[in-house]
């Protein structure tokens, strides 16, 4: 009876270790449209480093902005002139009175106004009201470890955001221009945590050289 041993080594991918070795977690939510100026606080849950087991390499802040609403002119002048009209925003996300990031989402609208009518009514041959305008807008900051500090987002609480819409419409065109603007706004988030998965001791051979196993086979 012979006895052989064949040995065989198992080597893993590196693309398997990267794939094992890192991670991404997400969290998002929206604010409801709701009548400029306004402020809220959104808790986002913190990235819980499982006791320094996962290591936060860096921080995906996505932020989208709507303004909605009604703008009216009415040109005073004594001359035709086109007028033009913004519904605008500002919206951002800030953390501890620091933006993290703003979107300035703006409906446009223009009208050709004759010398004034006579009549401030936001209508007739001077005047002009557009409803049901609206804009979206959207941005994606990075955050990452070394160049921000991401000290306040580790834990096993929340980090408080404060979401903010702020009106800042405004027309031009006339010398003499009568503005009337009803601004809505709402906001949607999403925080993304990238992180990388600190092996445990002895782990690392797992996904290098697996090892070498002894077959025997027997005639």
């Amino acid at each position: 009876m012979k006895k052989t041993f064949v040995m065989v080594a198992v080597v893993a991918s590196g693309a398997m270790c990267a794939s094992a070795s890192a991670g991404l977690i997400s969290h998002n939510g929206s604010l409801p449209t709701t009548t400029t100026n306004w402020s809220t606080n959104i808790d986002v849950p913190q990235f819980d480093d499982m006791g320094g087991t996962r290591v936060l390499k860096s921080i995906s802040v996505f932020l989208g902005g709507t303004v909605s609403g009604t703008a009216k002119g009415e040109s005073l002048d004594n001359a035709p002139t086109v007028v033009d009209l913004f519904l605008k925003a500002d919206i951002s996300l800030s953390l501890g009175g620091s933006q993290l990031a703003i979107v300035i989402p703006v409906a446009d609208a223009s009208f050709n106004a004759t010398a004034h009518d006579g009549t401030v009514d936001f209508g007739g041959s001077s005047g002009a009201t557009f409803s049901n305008l609206n804009a979206t807008d959207s941005v994606k900051e990075l955050l990452t470890l070394g160049g921000d500090d991401l000290s306040p987002w580790i834990g096993g609480g929340n980090v408080t955001l404060v979401g903010a819409a702020t009106g800042t419409s405004s027309g031009s065109g006339a010398g003499n221009l009568i503005l009337s603007f009803a601004t809505d706004a709402s906001l949607s988030w999403m925080v993304s945590y990238d992180y990388n998965i600190v092996p445990a001791p002895g782990a690392a051979a797992l996904f290098g050289l697996a090892g070498v196993v002894g077959i025997r086979r027997r005639r």
